[in-house]
């Protein structure tokens, strides 16, 4: 029944789309072009960058209000679908007064980082598999578990701390194991063969650094445990910058 219902969706979602004269490919495609404009803004904001924010916002507004006009009445049978635009409408303003007064930019990142998790759920919800939302996924236990080893050192790091990151790695490396073997279509995300080899190799090396945080809880050395933890981020962030287009952003 619940295979049933999930083909419905899809049908539906195929047939809302043919009417409008889209496609299931012609829909990913423009969700990664959003995603190209909408990662740079969101780590140049993060990486406090004042006028590279003001560049990229600029790139995120027009790249969203192309993809808004073109989607945002194309799903009827989502009553949150509209909802939802709307939400990220709010999000992308809102980060984009903060940078245009020169407020914040952490405020400004901020708002930005709920629009990859509004979008993972509307796309669940119509049944879309995006290769990226992997990543947003695993985003959340994987800071879970940095947060809880940052600031710490060997006499300060717990049993119970061990503990927590243990639950957040199982976590973590189920959503990673489903990621690595999902099929990727890098026509759909326009990346190029060195793109593509690049984005593989930090796959690789968060593989790899997934397996050392494992091993450091297994023999229970708390400082390795700190420092692997600590980690898995940097190769999850080249990660995800891959799929963004920084070229516009050189002055």
């Amino acid at each position: 029944m619940q295979k049933k219902h999930i083909l419905m969706g899809i049908l539906t979602l195929g047939i809302c789309l043919m009417l409008l004269g889209f496609t299931k490919v012609d829909l990913l495609k423009d969700f990664a072009s959003f995603d190209r404009a909408y990662i740079p803004a969101l780590s140049m904001t993060n990486q406090g960058e004042k006028e590279q924010s003001k560049m990229s916002m600029s790139l995120l507004k027009d790249n969203w209000k192309i993809f808004k006009g073109k989607y945002y009445k194309h799903n009827s049978k989502d009553s949150k679908w509209k909802e939802d635009f709307d939400n990220v409408e709010q999000m992308i303003m809102k980060a984009d007064s903060i940078v245009s007064n020169e407020g914040s930019l952490s405020d400004a990142h901020n708002s930005l980082e709920g629009i990859r998790t509004v979008f993972m759920e509307l796309r669940k919800r119509s049944k879309i598999e995006y290769y990226i939302d992997y990543l947003t996924e695993f985003h959340e236990p994987m800071e879970a578990i940095v947060l809880i080893a940052k600031g710490k050192n060997p006499e300060t790091f717990t049993d119970a701390d061990i503990e927590k990151i243990q639950k957040s790695l199982d976590e973590a490396l189920s959503i990673w194991t489903r990621f690595e073997k999902a099929k990727f279509n890098k026509s759909i995300f326009g990346l190029n063969k060195e793109k593509t080899k690049t984005m593989r190799n930090h796959i690789k090396l968060e593989s790899e650094s997934l397996s050392k945080l494992k091993q450091s809880i297994e023999t229970k050395d708390k400082k390795a445990i700190i420092q692997s933890a600590i980690g898995i981020k940097p190769n999850f962030v080249n990660l995800f910058t891959t799929f963004g287009d920084f070229s516009k952003m050189k002055s």
